[in-house]
């Protein structure tokens, strides 16, 4: 057999090779549509961004660097190292519990200070299509982190490139959440002030001046304001 005939066998053994590879990645992609049936690596990289990052996409080889995993919290680490997405931060578990505290808990709907909503769980405002009734804590928790997803990225969107400690986060989802995620419009002075690093009596008297509602200072509010406060500052609450 001549060198020429035996590389063509060789280049033909290769070719079927890829062509097997090829089918069998179709086969695992199989999830991810397109007209001609064939998936492109920008095809597959398109739906794992996307999607997170939680596609269903075939088995990463051997020396893939480690996938990345997602606590309980919703929050991503990779090999062990806290993440967040696009550098938005996220509430830790200690500011989780202290708006849990402070909203408390409730299995059944109530009207509370503001007597314009009927409110359930931590703080959950009902909606006229929901039909929430006897939660659980565990339901409840559930509930309210997902609510939390509207503050933190309300947070994240108004003190974009402002430098914030993880307790000053919390303070400001927690203040976020009690009075609504366009506070920040309502109250520009409190706004600039966090922005601009003003000294702790000034953030003080900022706090405690948005304690108000239906145009009545309600001593709850105040006491929950000095609680932010003093979580924004560090100290224990």
């Amino acid at each position: 057999m001549t060198n020429v005939n035996l590389y063509t066998l060789q280049m033909q053994a290769r070719l079927l090779e890829a062509m097997d590879n090829g089918a069998a990645l179709q086969e695992r992609t199989a999830g991810f549509d397109d007209p001609d049936g064939s998936v492109s690596f920008d095809d597959l990289l398109n739906a794992c961004m996307a999607s997170g990052g939680t596609s269903s996409l075939p088995a990463a080889s051997a020396s893939s660097a480690p996938a990345a995993a997602v606590s309980d919290a919703g929050q991503v680490s990779a090999a062990g190292s806290p993440a967040s997405s696009c550098g938005e931060m996220r509430i830790s578990d200690t500011g989780l519990q202290f708006v849990a505290e402070h909203e408390g808990y409730s299995a059944t709907a109530y009207r509370g200070v503001d007597t314009q909503n009927l409110t359930i769980g931590y703080g959950h405002v009902l909606q006229p299509e929901e039909t929430y009734s006897d939660l659980t804590q565990p339901q409840a928790m559930g509930l309210l982190k997902s609510d939390l997803s509207t503050y933190e990225d309300a947070v994240n969107r108004e003190f974009s490139g402002t430098k914030l400690t993880q307790n000053q986060f919390d303070a400001l989802v927690s203040f976020s959440y009690n009075l609504g995620a366009n506070i920040w419009s309502k109250a520009p002075q409190f706004t600039s002030d966090v922005k601009n690093g003003a000294s702790a009596d000034v953030l003080k008297a900022d706090f405690e001046r948005i304690s108000y509602c239906n145009g009545h200072q309600v001593q709850g509010l105040v006491n929950r304001r000095l609680d932010e406060f003093r979580l924004f500052e560090g100290q224990s609450v």
